[in-house]
């Protein structure tokens, strides 16, 4: 028989705030391997927490355990602290769903948190097989290429040990802290790359694609064309022009370049999203296409304009379906792209 999971998550803690003061320690890691692995959160009080203090997280192997608590009494609940080491630049919302899938596990409730690191996750996780019992729940935190996981969980579906599974998460989860964060915002070396032109612009790009100069004949009057390149696993193909409402023009050649690699658009939003950016206008639809029989791509087309600049940034990637390690990648890299455009 099916098992019922509560499919919400607990935003706050449901015990009584002044029991939870009186009932809570404190710990604090010391790892022997890397200090940029320490942390320190407040836990309950009589549970017993377990350091591993030799962990020693290896860029692209699985996720280490760190840290481990268990209750006075009984093995239904337990709290844990991994550690990995990204090898690229990606969401910690792409990694989780990487993991989950790995595992057999789903998301029941999730909560998406965009930040300068990426989007961060918060869930609640179950495995594909519902009569399969126990439920948990996730928060990713990222320190450059350090991706740390607070799992919780509990051995049933019990809606009291789900409960109290998730105060246990809050308590401890809400008070983690790195002792000696790095403060990098990404898993690889990002670099400035700029679009010449008598109108510059300037933007954040890994340095691990490759940049493409295109030939002087081809680029728009007064601006810049460049195309930049992951390993043949991606590319970006950027256009700009000096002066304001150029960039469904530029757009529009930007796609037919996509179109000139092979790639058969199939359709593509009308209606565009706005992106937040401090300094520029950025418009982003999106679209799938064919290449050759098979290949299922997406088509990310962007629009960016000031009173003073006009730009257009179409990324042609493999769709979850075709590669989704590839897609992760080269979709972080032009949110970054698109989040930190500006006029140089």
């Amino acid at each position: 028989m099916a098992t019922t999971i509560p499919a919400r998550l607990l935003d706050r803690p449901s015990l009584d705030p002044a029991a939870i003061r009186d009932a809570m320690g404190s710990v604090e890691t010391m790892s022997t391997v890397d200090p940029a692995l320490d942390f320190s959160m407040n836990l309950p009080e009589g549970w017993h927490g377990t350091f591993v203090r030799d962990a020693d997280p290896r860029p692209g192997q699985p996720p280490v355990l760190l840290f481990y608590l268990t209750p006075p009494e009984g093995d239904v609940l337990m709290l844990r602290v991994f550690c990995l080491r990204l090898t690229r630049e990606i969401n910690p919302a792409d990694w989780l769903d990487f993991w989950n899938a790995s595992l057999g596990r789903g998301l029941v409730e999730i909560r998406n948190h965009k930040t300068s690191y990426g989007i961060l996750v918060d869930a609640l996780v179950h495995d594909l097989d519902r009569a399969v019992p126990g439920t948990r729940r996730v928060l990713t935190v990222k320190d450059g290429d350090r991706l740390f996981m607070i799992e919780a969980a509990t051995k049933t579906d019990d809606p009291n040990h789900v409960e109290m599974m998730q105060n246990v998460f809050l308590l401890c989860s809400t008070t983690f802290q790195l002792v000696n964060p790095t403060s990098e915002r990404f898993a690889e070396p990002f670099a400035m790359v700029r679009l010449a032109g008598d109108a510059p612009l300037e933007f954040l790009a890994p340095e691990s694609w490759r940049q493409i100069a295109q030939p002087p004949e081809d680029k728009p009057t007064g601006g810049d064309l460049l195309v930049l390149d992951n390993d043949d696993v991606g590319a970006i193909f950027l256009a700009s022009k000096p002066g304001h409402g150029h960039s469904a023009m530029l757009e529009g050649a930007m796609l037919d370049a996509v179109v000139g690699t092979g790639t058969d658009i199939r359709e593509i939003d009308e209606t565009p999203i706005k992106v937040p950016n401090a300094e520029m206008g950025v418009l982003v639809r999106s679209g799938h296409g064919l290449r050759g029989e098979a290949m299922e791509m997406l088509v990310m087309s962007a629009r960016i304009e000031s009173p003073s600049h006009s730009a257009a940034a179409v990324l042609l990637t493999p769709s979850g379906q075709t590669s989704a390690e590839a897609l992760a990648m080269n979709r972080r890299a032009y949110e970054v792209l698109l989040d930190s455009i500006r006029p140089a």
